[in-house]
């Protein structure tokens, strides 16, 4: 299990008090959006700073729409630091980067490889904090779309 998943699993009776159901109607209703494909994945939240990388970076960037895909799966697989790539419906800046670095020298050595790989930046933004929630209102809509697969 992934540690999500531990943390869902282990918390049920909690969610299910919260929410008015037994622990293992969760445990259902979340196994039913996994196999869904609605829920696709735990991923952890990670303080970069405390992990020793403090430069937390930005990259607005511009690809071809018809080389963009491309191109994102080639920086993801080869330029390090990158923990996420965001493509976007704009004109102007259409992939964002998202990278973490423990150095200046480092960001500038990213910089030279996203430019190396296609993507075009047009500027960088120092990243300073995200804040999170989950999108509450799935209805009894959904409940009755995962009860007829």
């Amino acid at each position: 299990m992934e540690p999500g998943e531990t943390w869902v699993r282990t918390n049920s009776t909690i969610i299910g008090e919260q929410i008015g159901v037994a622990a293992s109607t969760v445990r259902n209703r979340i196994n039913k959006m996994e196999d869904a494909g609605i829920i696709r994945g735990y991923h952890p939240e990670i303080d970069y700073d405390e992990a020793g990388y403090p430069l937390h970076y930005l990259f607005m960037c511009y690809a071809s729409t018809d080389e963009r895909t491309d191109l994102v799966e080639h920086v993801l697989e080869t330029v390090p630091g990158v923990v996420r790539i965001n493509e976007l419906f704009d004109a102007e800046i259409n992939v964002v980067v998202e990278v973490i670095a423990a150095d200046a020298e480092t960001l500038d050595a990213t910089n030279e490889q996203l430019k190396a790989c296609g993507l075009e930046v047009k500027r960088g933004e120092i990243y300073k904090t995200t804040h999170v929630q989950p999108y509450d209102h799935f209805g009894t809509d959904l409940e009755e779309q995962l009860e007829s697969k």
